[in-house]
């Protein structure tokens, strides 16, 4: 690759980033710049607090841009290295880490997942509701690993507003989305909780990835976040990713805000948001916190 003639050094905490002209990898400087327009919108008509944007391309950065506040109360600027809770963005990483293992010939993708968990082996499916309650049905096949990956297993999200469904409400009730049980705890659950359709007949979001999370743990003999650390996060130098923020870090994550019922943002403040101590679960869908320069190292 032929390295672009301007090239600027910048530093984010003990980073180098390489920040290039836009015009030496074949970007428009005038329409990169729209992007600082464009959410700068977004945080004046009060729909975001903040943003961090980073656009690279053949290993140079051709945009970095904070804007706006990282915590609206304490008027606290965004900055380039603010740590984010980077929810679903969680999920390309455990695939990763899962697509890591396959390369190694320690599975297939169609091999089912009861083969390392074997409380799958016995999941049932909805079948129908009734007055009496949720009728299921016997597994049409096994839920695969290719189908944990493709979001087509049949497992869901206990949010029924979300997605009214008689098993969200079930997952609801059974408060499947604690965050105060471990990994091990919560796949056995979920397991023995009905599936929202055979697996491979449709896509639903849902804890496919948390699943996942363990099939690293059991195919590699290593927890969760020990190995996304060892194979992933340290070897690129993702110094800022993990599950939880150090202390000496805390004053650098951005606070979550969230619509209320006119659209107007206010601060979230739930007890599964907080990132101050390592969690007892290590959630493989939605439980990572990063910045925007550990993400496009990613």
């Amino acid at each position: 690759m032929e390295v672009p003639t301007h090239v600027l050094q910048t530093r984010v905490r003990n980073a180098s980033i390489e920040v290039v002209v836009p015009e030496d990898v074949g970007f428009s400087s005038e329409r990169l710049r729209r992007i600082n327009d464009a959410l700068r919108r977004l945080i004046d008509q009060g729909k975001i607090a903040g943003s961090v944007s980073l656009v690279a391309r053949q290993g140079g950065v051709v945009h970095f841009q904070a804007a706006g506040l990282m915590d609206i109360e304490a008027r606290r600027p965004m900055e380039r290295d603010t740590i984010f809770r980077i929810a679903s963005m969680t999920k390309p990483i455990t695939c990763t880490a899962v697509m890591m293992l396959f390369e190694e010939g320690h599975f297939l993708l169609d091999d089912p997942i009861a083969d390392f968990i074997p409380e799958f082996g016995l999941t049932k499916v909805f079948a129908r509701e009734t007055a009496d309650g949720v009728e299921v049905t016997d597994l049409a096949r096994p839920i695969t690993i290719r189908h944990l990956l493709m979001h087509t297993s049949g497992l869901t999200y206990a949010w029924p507003s979300v997605f009214p469904h008689p098993i969200t409400r079930l997952y609801e009730a059974q408060q499947i989305g604690r965050s105060d049980e471990p990994l091990l705890e919560k796949v056995r659950r979920l397991a023995a909780l009905p599936l929202v359709h055979q697996p491979g007949a449709e896509w639903t979001y849902g804890y496919s990835h948390d699943v996942l999370g363990r099939l690293v743990e059991v195919v590699s003999g290593q927890a969760f976040e020990s190995f996304l650390q060892q194979r992933i996060f340290g070897p690129l130098e993702m110094i800022d990713t993990g599950f939880h923020v150090p202390t000496q870090d805390q004053d650098r994550l951005a606070t979550v805000y969230i619509p209320d019922a006119e659209g107007r943002i206010q601060r979230s403040d739930r007890p599964d948001l907080d990132r101050s101590k390592p969690p007892t679960y290590f959630n493989g869908g939605g439980g990572l916190v990063s910045t925007a320069t550990d993400y496009a190292r990613f």
